[in-house]
């Protein structure tokens, strides 16, 4: 068993100020919560950046990978325009 623990840096191309940045974050908030993840968004209050911390429990590493994978792709078909990389932070062990 793996608890994973990423961060995800999310880089606006346009500033349309705190609810255009809110709106973004909370739409790729939306679309990783379908994943069953824990996000918690982590960002100041600067309005070209978002960072979100994502957190969640693995049996396997191929689980792992495949989560991280649709976490990739989910970004990826995101609609706005913004550059994205994720650092993997912490990642625990558990044995039963």
């Amino acid at each position: 068993m793996q608890i994973v623990l990423l961060e995800i840096k999310i880089d606006l191309h346009m500033t349309g100020g705190l609810k255009y940045r809110r709106k973004i974050a909370n739409s790729i908030k939306d679309r990783l919560k379908k994943l069953n993840l824990s996000i918690i968004d982590i960002s100041t209050e600067y309005s070209k950046e978002i960072e979100l911390a994502v957190v969640y429990v693995s049996p396997t590493m191929e689980i792992k990978d495949s989560i991280k994978q649709a976490i990739v792709d989910i970004l990826d078909l995101g609609s706005y325009e913004y550059e994205y990389e994720i650092n993997e932070l912490q990642h625990c062990l558990i044995f039963e």
